[in-house]
Parts: C-alpha cells; sequence; structure tokens
C-alpha cells in the first residue's frame, strides 16, 4: 500500500508531465504511511484489548449478559479499563531488584541422568525508583514476601534466546533485554571482536541518543533552567549506560580470559513491592494530564515548540 500506490501515483503525474509530479508524488506517499500506520495500530490495539478483556473475564469470572442494560454495561466496561489499568501499572510501578547472575561449570552437579548448572549471584543492582519504592516506611507500596521472580515473556512460552558466535548482532546487546543470554564459553561462545564491537556501539549509540536529545532541546529554545534539568536527566542517563557498559566488560573478560569458567551470564529480576491502587490511579492521572492534554492544548491554543 505504501510502495505499489505512490509509485503508480510518481509514474501517472510523470507521463502527464506535471511540474509538481514530486510534490503529489511525496503527498501521497506520506497519507499512504498514514492510513497504514492507523489500520495497523488500530488492529493491535484491538487484539491487545480483546486478549487482555478475555483474560481478566477468566481470572475473575464477570461477562456481561445479553440482557443487561446499557447503564450496567458502561459501567462493566469503565470497571474493566480500570483494573486493566491498574494491573498493568502495577507491573509497571513495581519496585524490584535486579540480579545479575553467572552459570559456571565448575559448581555442574550431575544427579541420575539429569544435569542441574549451578547459578552464582555475581551482581545486585537497585535504581533509585526501587530504592525508595522498596523501603518499609513508603506508605505508596506494599512489600511483597516472598519477593516474586519477574518471568519475561520467552521465559513463560519457554523459548530462551541465546546468543552465540552465529547468531551475534550489534543490535542483540545494545537493544539487550532479559531474553538474550549472551554464552562466554565453548565452541559456539561470542568472539573477542564480537564482545569488542558490542562495547563501541554501546558507547557511541548512547552519546548519539545523549547528544540528539540536547539538540533538538536547544532548537526549541528552552530556558536555561529546564536546559539544565535536561542535563541533569542525560547525566543520569549516562551514568546507567556507564553500569550497562561495565556489563559488557565483564561479559568480555569471560571471552578473553582462557581461564574463566564461566557458561554465559543472565539477569534475574525480583518483584519486591506493589504500589497501591491510589498511587496507580494518581501516577495515571498525572501521566494523562502532563503527556496528553497538556500538549494537546499547547498545540490547539498557541502551537509552542514546547509542545512537540
Amino acid at each position: 500500500m505504501y510502495l505499489g500506490i505512490p509509485m503508480l501515483t510518481y509514474i501517472i503525474t510523470l507521463f502527464m508531465k506535471l511540474d509538481d509530479w514530486w510534490e503529489i508524488s511525496l503527498l501521497v506517499w506520506f497519507a499512504c504511511i498514514l492510513i497504514f500506520w492507523c489500520f495497523f495500530s488500530f488492529c493491535v490495539l484491538w487484539i491487545e484489548v480483546w486478549a487482555c478483556i478475555k483474560l481478566m473475564e477468566e481470572d475473575d469470572g464477570s461477562h456481561l449478559i445479553d440482557d443487561d442494560p446499557w447503564s450496567a454495561r458502561m459501567k462493566y466496561w469503565f470497571m474493566r479499563a480500570r483494573d486493566g489499568c491498574i494491573r498493568t501499572m502495577r507491573y509497571r510501578l513495581s519496585g524490584t531488584h535486579k540480579n545479575h547472575k553467572k552459570v559456571d561449570e565448575r559448581t555442574t552437579l550431575s544427579m541420575s541422568s539429569h544435569v542441574k548448572l549451578g547459578c552464582l549471584k555475581d551482581l545486585r543492582a537497585e535504581g533509585p525508583y526501587s530504592y525508595i519504592a522498596n523501603k518499609e516506611w513508603n506508605c505508596c507500596f506494599t512489600p511483597m514476601t516472598p519477593p516474586e521472580r519477574i518471568q519475561t515473556l520467552d521465559e513463560i512460552r519457554g523459548q530462551t534466546s541465546y546468543v552465540t558466535k552465529y547468531s551475534w548482532s550489534l543490535q542483540q546487546l545494545f537493544c539487550q533485554t532479559n531474553d538474550s543470554i549472551p554464552i562466554t564459553k565453548g565452541e559456539s561462545s561470542m568472539t573477542e571482536v564480537q564482545i569488542n564491537s558490542n562495547i563501541a556501539c554501546n558507547i557511541l549509540g548512547n552519546i548519539i541518543i545523549a547528544l540528539l536529545l540536547i539538540s533538538v532541546l536547544v532548537w526549541f529554545g528552552l530556558p536555561p533552567a529546564v536546559l539544565g534539568i535536561v542535563v541533569v536527566i542525560v547525566a543520569i542517563f549516562m551514568i546507567c549506560v556507564g553500569f550497562a557498559t561495565f556489563r559488557l566488560f565483564r561479559l568480555r573478560n569471560d571471552i578473553v580470559n582462557q581461564e574463566s569458567h564461566t557458561l554465559y551470564r543472565y539477569d534475574e529480576v525480583m518483584q519486591q513491592s506493589t504500589p497501591k491502587d491510589r498511587y496507580i490511579l494518581t501516577v495515571v492521572f498525572l501521566e494523562v494530564v502532563f503527556l496528553f492534554l497538556l500538549p494537546l492544548i499547547y498545540l490547539c491554543v498557541a502551537n509552542p515548540p514546547i509542545a512537540m
């Protein structure tokens, strides 16, 4: 759609010898992309909302009856939307601990016909948000005893992705999630050149992202105070990048050091605390106001650069 129709428009306008053929072709191309994106977004939103509602109906056993009046139907859908929003945000706003673990071949235990790999806790990370959320005095959160493991989608489906020297790419470790596990020892382990490329890509890529953000804000002409706050946020971002790069250097040490016994490393996220409903609704309200309503009002009234 977004290739065929613009190409036909391009051909037709050239045959018609129009002076503004390029302008018409570009406008048709932009329109086709916009229509395709809207249709694709609607389908994805419809499928995800439908699946969420079905899952919630199976969980609590509630459903609509054909004879229900419109008031009952509206109340039902409002409560469904509210409960779905609270459940999703409860997962997003939870206080967590991330344990960076490694599997060492020296701790391999043979048990009859099964082999169990020993996992050693290597590093334990806790961000500033989780540090505050996990405190007992924080009235907005409820501690979880014991903590629960947050599993990734691939772990739930039983499809763990491993990064070897054959399946390696720059994107897999630059955009690394908990789903992919890099192999650091054995015939299929990553090579030194590959992990060096990942380290260089991680450093340069994040520097470009930070510079792009600062340059866009400078172009908007924001006040110096706002720029100062942005610079502080970028500095915090670069500190997080430093920790991520440090973990990549540890992977490099496992690959380069021939005496290393680490087979691979992986992250284990533990949910330490859950936010209360009032806190969740407050966060949702603030996000709607500051990320949607205020920019929309700015665009409709004054259209300043900050509305972007």
